[in-house]
């Protein structure tokens, strides 16, 4: 994209200057933007202090009523503890039933899950619906001397919790007492006074409330650029079109993409304008005392430094340009006012999920996550607040944001053309015929992937790794037939064609074989580079819980499951019915893309999304490559088996830095061509 001349330039703020005024007659879009976030906020914070205000006061205002019993507690602690109770009124203390209070106890003692709700059923009965709470103290079954307190009751009610607030007191007050008068009797003095922490927090109130606003900003920033930039973009764009007036623009003796500058440029006046307002209008009712925001310094202000908030914006402004330029961007593509709206709708969930990184304490900016759209400017964002911004990433997460806000801008410039604008319906209709199959292929994807996902999750309480298997050899067979079916009827070929199960070429066959390992490490290295950024949680019980039942299978079985299985259930779906549908109308960096991207997703991990992705693409080109499903199969298999015997499972050779590079051989054996054969459904594939 070329850079505008001067006289293209004045057309530009032309058409910006008249999207301006047409917004400004507009009374609806002046009110919801710029009115109501001034009007809005004040009564935001009134209505939420006075609110948690009545409720606090309502809840302790109001009495509430606990049946007590207490079995030979030590030291008098039973009634003490109920006169503590009564002094915390409105409360009525009653005497708990003796039979029924052994029952429960009883069920207590067996610790079951038949107990449990045999015990619920006991305390609903002995309460009835005037109790909040059952309390029994007696002596600790441990610790000789001590006493235990235990409280039955329904954590769903929210005059249980404040009943149970008051116990809470009481029994704090009375621990405390009892605390001070042991260390008096057997040690005099507190010896351990001493060595009191005394802490001093040396952040500034500045530093200390950057954290915070940075933290918050960048959510509060994206949600009303999103809202506010939404209104401009539908009715420059979409709106326009849908009125019939977008023709007059295209006809003039000026480029299309001088359009789109100025229309951009409209859309990110009102976003900026729209911004201001909201964030004046919250640093303005904190300030008059109508309510606290975190970070405020709680004088009637906000303690981050003026030159900070400045840099911040700075820094911030590529994911601004690059959120008004998406907008643009899906709002042209859009033929309607509400279709524009529907397609809006998931770039909110887009852009908050790494904007909501900024939250993360321990997630430092570093140039492997700066070049993350919205993820690096929210991250510099924060720094810049807490004056922690360091020169080199910050430098990276600004560049890449203004690239990716130019990509988006150069892609709306390329699609508002008049042929695709304002084709016939027959084309609109030949056009979306043509891209039938790789939108069934990718439904068929999806839903295979969430299918997958939720009956693992069924299963996952039985037994993980059977479980897993079965869901793997009923569904994906079953989805990919399905798919790889109704492919094959639209395309006039077999379903062994569009899956892929033609023999291979024999050296295409051992070259997957001998680039397992290569594969195996290039995972790894990949893997602990995406640590850097995400790094991986440590150890819980489930994990353990699978370690132990992994090494419970004898090695043969193990195999089966976690390594066969996957590779042969996986490539069926995911490199055979899914690319083989993509494939016939798609490109092959499309189809490639797609199906890698939904190979990582259905593997429901975070942590495993980009070495997934990348396997996924190389299984992917090999399966582009050879016209054949059973390499995939092989070097999927191959790897699953290298990974799955890691350490002391397998020879130290195998584990060697040196064994990588002999991959570089099952490349080329995989790069050598096969005897000629005409590629599934050949005739139908687009061009590259």
């Amino acid at each position: 994209m070329r850079l505008p001349s001067a006289r293209e330039r004045r057309a530009a703020w032309q058409v910006a200057r008249t999207e301006l005024r047409s917004l400004m007659r507009d009374k609806r879009a002046i009110f919801s933007a710029f009115v109501l976030p001034i009007v809005l906020y004040p009564f935001l914070f009134l209505g939420q202090e006075q609110l948690e205000s009545l409720s606090k006061e309502g809840l302790a205002e109001r009495e509430v009523t606990v049946y007590f019993a207490d079995d030979a507690a030590p030291d008098d602690f039973g009634p003490r503890l109920r006169d503590a109770l009564e002094e915390r009124a409105p409360i009525v203390v009653l005497d708990a039933d003796r039979e029924s209070l052994a029952r429960i106890d009883e069920q207590v003692h067996l610790g079951t899950d038949e107990s449990a709700v045999r015990e619920r059923e006991l305390f609903e009965d002995s309460m009835g619906s005037d109790a909040q709470l059952l309390i029994h103290t007696l002596p600790h079954t441990d610790v000789p001397g001590r006493a235990l307190v235990r409280v039955h009751y329904d954590g769903a009610d929210d005059l249980t919790g404040e009943a149970l607030r008051r116990l809470r007191e009481a029994v704090d007050e009375l621990d405390a007492a009892a605390r001070e008068q042991r260390i008096a009797t057997l040690l005099g003095p507190d010896p351990a006074a001493g060595l009191a922490l005394e802490s001093r927090d040396l952040a500034s109130d500045a530093e200390r409330s950057g954290m915070t606003l940075g933290r918050f900003l960048p959510l509060l920033a994206v949600i009303v650029l999103l809202s506010g930039g939404a209104t401009a973009a539908l009715a420059a764009f979409a709106g326009e079109r849908e009125a019939g007036t977008l023709e007059t623009l295209l006809v003039q003796p000026v480029r299309a993409e001088v359009f789109v500058w100025g229309k951009f440029t409209a859309v990110l006046i009102v976003s900026l304008v729209t911004l201001v307002c909201n964030v004046a209008s919250v640093f303005g009712s904190v300030a008059f005392g109508l309510g606290e925001l975190p970070g405020s310094d709680g004088a009637g202000g906000f303690g981050a430094d003026p030159v900070a908030l400045l840099l911040s914006a700075v820094v911030f402004l590529p994911a601004v340009l690059m959120l008004c330029a998406t907008l643009c961007w899906i709002s042209g593509r859009a033929k309607s006012f509400r279709e524009g709206q529907h397609l809006l709708l998931p770039l909110m969930l887009v852009a908050l999920a790494p904007t909501a990184l900024s939250t993360q304490r321990d997630l430092v900016l570093e140039p492997g996550v700066a070049w993350i759209p919205m993820a690096g400017q929210a991250l510099s964002f924060r720094d810049a607040l807490t004056g922690s911004l360091r020169f080199g990433p910050a430098m990276i997460a600004f560049v890449t944001g203004c690239v990716w806000a130019a990509l988006a801008l150069a892609r709306l410039g390329r699609a508002f053309d008049a042929e695709r604008l304002f084709g016939s319906p027959d084309a609109e209709r030949e056009a979306a015929a043509r891209r039938l199959q790789s939108r069934r292929a990718l439904a068929w994807g999806w839903g295979g992937a969430l299918v997958v996902f939720l009956a693992n999750g069924l299963v996952a309480g039985w037994d993980p790794l059977r479980g897993a298997a079965v869901v793997l050899w009923t569904v994906l067979p079953l989805a990919a037939w399905r798919s790889a079916r109704a492919t094959a009827r639209r395309g006039g070929s077999s379903v062994v064609d569009v899956l892929g199960l033609r023999a291979p070429a024999p050296h295409h066959a051992l070259g997957a074989l001998i680039l397992a390992p290569t594969l195996g490490h290039l995972s790894m290295w990949l893997l602990r580079v995406q640590s850097e950024v995400l790094p991986l949680p440590g150890g819980s019980a489930q994990a353990e819980a699978l370690a132990q039942q992994f090494a419970a299978l004898g090695l043969p079985l193990l195999l089966f499951l976690t390594a066969f299985t996957p590779a042969v259930c996986e490539e069926v779906f995911f490199r055979g019915a899914l690319l083989g549908g993509l494939r016939r109308d798609l490109s092959r960096r499309a189809s490639l893309g797609w199906q890698a991207l939904i190979f990582g997703v259905a593997h429901a991990s975070i942590y495993r999304l980009l070495p997934t992705m990348w396997i996924g693409l190389v299984l992917g080109a090999i399966r582009l490559r050879t016209a054949s499903l059973w390499p995939c199969v092989l070097l999927h298999l191959a790897y699953n088996a290298w990974v799955l015997t890691s350490g002391s499972e397998r020879p130290a050779w195998l584990d060697a830095s040196w064994l990588g590079w002999v991959g570089l051989w099952g490349a080329v054996l995989l790069a050598l061509p096969a005897r000629p054969r005409q590629d599934y459904g050949a005739r139908h594939l687009p061009p590259e």
